[in-house]
């Protein structure tokens, strides 16, 4: 399988994560043009939003569109239910997409080893400048601790296990 891709648009990152959770969950390198067309019909300026009843609606009837072309099972939990079905979730053929700092960006989980979540940030450019310093980030897949506010979550009947392309990082 090709490596997960990083977010092509400033704020594509929910976008990114979910094309990359279909590919991992369905083994598969491409996503279908119209899964793909669907997902970034959701895209707006500032992100991808469902927070307004008219959001949600729209919202809502796209994911059941991709459930429907890829004969996948796609939930959507908020608040309270998110932190309860990660708590269980085993990741066995399945990911989730989460929001993080409280909305602003989405991260990819396809993994967990007791308290540690592994993970893939579409947004990683692989260093960043703090006044003189320079911080190197590992690009691809790493390990995370993060508090979610809401997901996605995939599951489907196709056996697959992600592969690993990148170092463990531990926040």
């Amino acid at each position: 399988m090709q490596p997960l891709s990083y977010q092509s648009a400033e704020h594509s990152c929910w976008v990114a994560c979910m094309v990359n959770g279909i590919r991992l969950v369905t083994c598969s390198d491409r996503v279908p043009t119209t899964v793909y067309r669907k997902l970034h019909s959701l895209l707006q300026d500032k992100g991808v939003f469902y927070y307004k009843p008219e959001e949600l609606e729209v919202f809502e009837s796209v994911i059941e569109q991709v459930n429907d072309i890829l004969q996948l099972n796609i939930y959507h939990r908020c608040r309270c239910k998110v932190e309860s079905e990660l708590l269980e979730l085993q990741f066995n053929r399945c990911v989730v997409v989460c929001d993080i700092g409280n909305g602003d960006h989405s991260i990819l989980l396809h993994n967990r080893t007791g308290d540690w979540f592994k993970g893939f940030d579409p947004y990683w450019h692989g260093e960043e400048r703090c006044g003189n310093r320079v911080l190197k980030f590992p690009k691809g897949n790493s390990t995370v601790n993060v508090k979610i506010r809401r997901n996605h979550l995939f599951s489907s009947s196709v056996d697959c296990k992600a592969r690993r392309t990148g170092q463990e990082y531990h926040m």
